[in-house]
């Protein structure tokens, strides 16, 4: 059983990160919402704010990969808006290797517990997505009703 941490992070115009439920700004362009997801797991940092991108269409990048291992033992994606490389692979006994490779930097690899680490994503999602829909109203219903489903299998 591994400890999974997630915490969504929007990027101020000043460069700084504030957890979304502390967000009262604006956007200036609500279409393209820069951030971060900060993921650890057993206190190893997988991916943190220096990774940080299109925060709300990487969210919805990673509910797709859960949709998609739902179906097959793989799923990958590339971050929005760089070549960053996100795969999960199923590898049997309940578990799941999980890589993201940056490509100039360096490729982390973690194995971790599938229904453990799906539900914190999940819930990580359901943060998000609750929060920007307070945020911006009527914008995230399709990954709202995409979280409902997918929470149903995990």
């Amino acid at each position: 059983m591994s400890e999974t941490s997630v915490t969504s992070l929007l990027q101020a115009a000043d460069g700084s990160f504030v957890p979304v439920g502390e967000w009262d700004g604006e956007f200036e362009d609500p279409d393209h919402i820069d951030g971060a997801i900060v993921l650890s797991v057993d206190g190893e940092v997988f991916f943190d704010e220096s990774l940080w991108d299109l925060v709300d269409q990487l969210w919805a990048y990673i509910l797709n990969m859960l949709e998609e291992l739902g179906e097959k033992d793989s799923a990958k994606t590339f971050f929005p808006d760089q070549p960053v490389e996100l795969v999960f692979r199923r590898i049997g006994g309940g578990r799941l290797v999980i890589s993201v490779d940056t490509g100039w930097r360096t490729k982390r690899t973690l194995q971790v517990d599938e229904a453990d680490f799906a539900r914190a994503l999940l819930g990580g999602a359901e943060e998000f997505f609750t929060g920007m829909e307070r945020l911006l109203p009527g914008r995230y219903g399709y990954q709202l009703d995409q979280l409902g489903q997918l929470k149903n299998r995990w």
